[in-house]
């Protein structure tokens, strides 16, 4: 699975390299296209109720009702193979391929000129309306209306590679490479590393919290940012471990997943949670905090709630079974979906409804 997207009805939309599929009330259920490929990339669901659908190989297809429009290099499409999808706030959509970066408005189909040849592999629209466009060989470039900048190994760009765009409540942007995390604000870079306060080079986690602290989570250990300063946590028990998630709880207690247990901080106290305790599994790879504060955990042989007074349920015997579970998520009708080695779990009071191929899924093995 590459994309999921919920529509603004509660549609679920789900893509992949074997098809389209959609969640609309309580059933999964695969949707026939012509597509010219199934191997799905990107999705995006406009606010008119549309969809669009990138591909590999396939071009771009834009659902519309029961109709489908394609898009591909023979009507002007830099490519036919596109990578990420993202709406310019107005009627405009950037489409980011394997050669470049198009915009289509009107039906039309317009390159963006001083972009190298390149894989477009991130974008991201700032509070300000730039677009920031990142490549797999050519580094960081920022869209102000027509005007184009760049940023490489020269300005302080670690690698040329540009993996995630983000945006902080400060307004900084966050820039995650094949070489590291960087922060730019006020147009400067800043690398965070060992030898500024981080405990590893290699981050797996990046969590901002209510009170504007940054987390990073390391190969070897727990960092905190803040006011410009990054530190390892004085806690021997994070200061080492391998974290695999972050989050915070309705109730401020931050909860820190890496490979050996549940780290639980509230009001200074730490605590550690693990399969003695009720775990399915060490090793917590996601962390979701739903609406209710119940946490759900993402570990390598199941799903676990944690329920407001403490309570730790699982849900191995309740049709998901012991296969890795990589996330969990709320939609806006408040249901719980889990994505697992087995396919995809949809909560339905007690139990979950395990959603599988081939019938409703290209495959089982989610990611």
């Amino acid at each position: 699975v590459n994309a999921v997207e919920e529509a603004a009805d509660g549609t679920l939309w789900v893509g992949s390299w074997g098809g389209l599929s959609k969640v609309a009330g309580d059933r999964l259920q695969r949707v026939a296209l012509p597509l010219k490929s199934s191997l799905i990339n990107a999705l995006l669901p406009a606010a008119d109720g549309s969809l669009w659908i990138g591909t590999t190989s396939g071009g771009l297809a834009h659902r519309i009702g029961k109709g489908l429009e394609t898009f591909t290099r023979s009507n002007g499409l830099a490519s036919d193979t596109v990578l990420t999808l993202l709406s310019d706030g107005t009627d405009a959509l950037f489409v980011g391929t394997a050669s470049g970066l198009d915009r289509i408005r009107g039906g039309r189909i317009e390159h963006v000129p001083g972009l190298p040849a390149d894989q477009v592999t991130a974008l991201r629209r700032d509070r300000d309306g730039n677009v920031w466009i990142g490549t797999y060989s050519n580094g960081l470039f920022r869209m102000n209306g027509d005007a184009l900048s760049s940023y490489g190994i020269a300005d302080g760009l670690l690698n040329p590679t540009v993996r995630g765009i983000f945006e902080d409540d400060e307004g900084s942007i966050w820039i995650g490479s094949n070489r590291g995390l960087e922060q730019m604000r006020t147009g400067a870079f800043t690398t965070w590393n060992q030898r500024n306060g981080i405990s590893d080079d290699f981050t797996r986690a990046i969590f901002e919290d209510r009170d504007g602290i940054l987390w990073a989570g390391t190969a070897h250990g727990l960092s905190r940012g803040e006011n410009g300063t990054w530190k390892t946590v004085d806690d021997p028990r994070l200061s080492t471990a391998y974290i695999l998630s972050i989050a915070q709880g309705a109730d401020g207690t931050h909860w820190f997943g890496p490979s050996n247990g549940l780290y639980r901080v509230s009001q200074g106290k730490t605590s550690l949670l693990t399969t003695a305790d009720g775990l399915s599994s060490n090793a917590v790879r996601a962390i979701y905090v739903q609406r209710n504060g119940d946490i759900w955990l993402s570990t390598d042989s199941g799903v676990n709630r944690i329920r407001v007074d403490g309570r730790i349920e699982k849900f191995e015997d309740r049709g998901l079974g012991t296969d890795y579970a990589i996330a969990v998520v709320e939609t806006s009708d408040g249901r719980i979906w889990a994505a697992t080695g087995a396919g995809l779990g949809e909560l339905d009071g007690q139990r979950f409804t395990l959603h599988s191929a081939p019938s409703e899924l290209p495959s089982n093995r989610l990611f």
